[in-house]
């Protein structure tokens, strides 16, 4: 890798990032009606090949997710850091075409640009695929070897790979990228436990479901399961400790994800001006990826009637 393949690949995606929709735009749509909204989103750019009559969140969503694959693959500098940003994509796609395999399920959506390895996990031919991806499908197989199969273990299994392998992946492109993806472990680690927490999950079943590689250890995180706040806020400090009081004061998991989207889009970009570092690449990978989210849940909600759950759901662009 050059420094002036970097600067070329920064330099399309600062490009790019001046196209996102500003917070102007998107008040533009979350304040229209549904229709008038998803005609908005076609004047910005959405929609491109799709017919306006056919659109919805879901397909409107969708199409836009396989630009932003497909913008990576081409000017990614590195493909390191092509796979790690389109590890989450790829993971999904295996959950999917796992599950067409082994479980009764409907027609699975798989995102675009993962043909080969989506094909491998529907055949079962693992050879080809990532070390850490193939061990979690030869896992999940020995476990349906008795016709017992479960959606949930598929999730679970999957999820946490998919975490591994971006752990492995954040290893080789450096100490930040590390730093990140311990924290996007440990944040989800705690939504996790609190989630048992309200469902009277027990320790035994809820241990099964916690990553893998976080600082956060398994007995903080079982402590959220029984303790009252009082005690079991004794089990952490700074940052963590001010996540933890939030979840037993207001039990908000939305606002909760909302807030922690935001901590890790602004942890994961510290100088989108520096043109010979990876800052403006992933951080306009990042902010589109943000303003998806946002639109989809704009629509979403705007076609159920569900206008004042926007702004307590919404994510921020950028700044």
């Amino acid at each position: 890798m050059t420094a002036g393949s970097k600067i070329y690949s920064n330099a399309v995606a600062k490009y790019n990032e001046g196209r996102l929709l500003d917070a102007e735009k998107l008040k533009r749509v979350v304040e229209a009606e549904y229709d008038d909204a998803v005609r908005m989103l076609y004047d910005y750019g959405y929609g491109e090949g799709l017919p306006i009559e056919e659109a919805d969140a879901e397909k409107l969503a969708e199409l836009e997710i396989g630009k932003l694959i497909s913008f990576v693959r081409e000017y990614a500098f590195d493909e390191t850091i092509s796979a790690y940003l389109l590890n989450p994509y790829l993971y999904n796609n295996a959950k999917a075409a796992y599950k067409s395999r082994i479980v009764a399920v409907g027609r699975q959506a798989y995102f675009p640009g993962f043909d080969e390895e989506t094909e491998a996990v529907r055949t079962g031919d693992y050879k080809n695929l990532s070390t850490v991806m193939a061990a979690a499908l030869e896992k999940l197989d020995s476990a349906f070897a008795d016709g017992e199969t479960s959606s949930m273990a598929i999730d679970v299994a999957l999820t946490s790979a998919s975490f591994e392998e971006e752990l492995r992946l954040a290893g080789k492109l450096g100490g930040a990228y590390k730093k990140q993806t311990v924290k996007k472990i440990d944040y989800t680690n705690l939504l996790t436990a609190f989630r048992c927490r309200r469902a009277r999950v027990k320790a035994s079943a809820a241990v099964e479901m916690f990553l893998s590689g976080g600082k956060i250890d398994e007995a903080q995180l079982t402590s959220l399961l029984t303790l009252d706040a009082e005690t079991a806020l004794k089990n952490f400090d700074g940052e963590y400790y001010e996540r933890v009081k939030f979840l037993f004061e207001t039990g908000d998991f939305i606002a909760y994800e909302r807030d922690i989207d935001d901590a890790l889009l602004a942890g994961a970009v510290r100088d989108r001006e520096n043109m010979v570092s990876s800052d403006p690449f992933v951080g306009y990978f990042y902010a589109k990826k943000s303003e998806i989210q946002t639109v989809k849940l704009a629509l979403t909600c705007l076609k159920n009637g569900a206008r004042d759950e926007i702004q307590r759901r919404l994510r921020k662009f950028c700044d």
